[in-house]
């Protein structure tokens, strides 16, 4: 473990900082930041694993609101700017809440990527498929 000589580190209580106290409260900062990073790659690591089949579900989910756009252009129905409005607020609120669960250190269900990652495939869809007909 890279971290042991951190923890079994000692003050020689001399400098500026050489107080015990000082040097505990140092010494469990850099454990606790280590600890930090550590589970920000590794919920980057599952969210890239969860990404890989995700994406081309993202890419599907735009290019069929596209298309809905293109054939409600040219046919008697009226955009939704409301529809317009929810999925633009989903996607942002489920990109808000991906980028939260990235670095809160909390323990959080391994089924929330997945989740997240149709979230915004659906709000995706929503929002481009109701755009207006002329932009």
């Amino acid at each position: 473990m890279p971290l042991r000589g951190c923890i079994d580190a000692q003050s020689t209580e001399q400098g500026p900082f050489g107080s015990a106290d000082f040097s505990a409260w140092a010494r469990e900062r850099i454990v606790a930041t280590w600890l930090w990073i550590g589970l920000v790659t590794y919920r980057m690591q599952v969210l890239m694993g969860w990404l890989l089949p995700g994406i081309p579900l993202v890419m599907a989910a735009y290019g069929d609101g596209q298309l809905v756009r293109e054939i409600r252009k040219y046919s008697f129905v009226a955009q939704s700017p409301i529809r317009h409005s929810l999925g633009v607020r989903v996607l942002w609120t489920v990109l808000v809440g991906l980028a939260a669960w990235m670095v809160v250190p909390l323990p959080l269900p391994s089924l929330l990527p997945p989740l997240l990652i149709i979230a915004i495939a659906y709000a995706l869809w929503l929002w481009v498929s109701n755009l207006q007909k002329r932009l």
